[in-house]
């Protein structure tokens, strides 16, 4: 090929380059003056609010205000600690509240945290929570995969079976979850690969 020919394919091959990383832009909509801690997590919900977790307090943009929610001692309906690791929502649209000490779930109606005091559910750090199609809590922990199901109050705590190394979680470390378009479980724990859960047999398989 002519090296005219070579130059002029050259540049159809350049040029976009260019346009392309001249489209990104990014924006902040608030500045550090309005959330002055290390983001972690970020929700939006039904109704458009912008929620933000942080390793000290939780935020909720509008898209004119920044309001701030912390823990306030000795009021039960505050947060039950101001790091917050994740934010989901349910079918109701109410938030669930994954915190350094526990799960907490945010009435919009009364605009206020109710927590999860169940003593089978975990107080400490909750790294991931994830709403699945029957409207059942699965809450990624230090200590396993906890099941909560708000309609039944019952809860139900995933942990390894040495017995059963192939039909059980492979570590106790479980650091998220996600359902598939099968309604399938899939973990990711400590060790770096999924397993999935059968809801009819209560089995994790590698």
């Amino acid at each position: 090929m002519p090296f005219r020919q070579l130059f002029q394919l050259w540049l159809l091959l350049m040029l976009p380059l260019p346009l392309c990383g001249q489209a990104l832009q990014f924006e902040a909509p608030f500045t550090t003056e309005d959330i002055p801690q290390i983001p972690i997590s970020l929700h939006q919900d039904h109704a458009g609010f912008l929620w933000v977790g942080t390793t000290d307090g939780l935020y909720r943009y509008d898209g004119r205000e920044v309001r701030e929610f912390r823990k306030v001692p000795q009021d039960t309906f505050s947060l039950s600690n101001n790091y917050i690791n994740t934010i989901s929502e349910d079918k109701a649209g109410n938030l669930w509240v994954g915190t350094n000490g526990g799960v907490v779930r945010y009435n919009a109606l009364l605009e206020r945290f109710e927590r999860i005091t169940d003593s089978a559910m975990p107080q400490a750090r909750s790294l991931d929570i994830m709403v699945d199609h029957k409207d059942h809590r699965w809450i990624s922990t230090y200590n396993g995969l906890f099941q909560y199901k708000p309609a039944e109050g019952s809860v139900r705590n995933f942990l390894p079976a040495p017995t059963q190394k192939h039909f059980s979680l492979s570590h106790k470390t479980v650091w998220s979850s996600f359902e598939d378009s099968k309604h399938r479980i899939w973990v990711a724990t400590h060790l770096g690969f999924t397993v999935f859960y059968n809801d009819d047999q209560y089995q994790f398989r590698a």
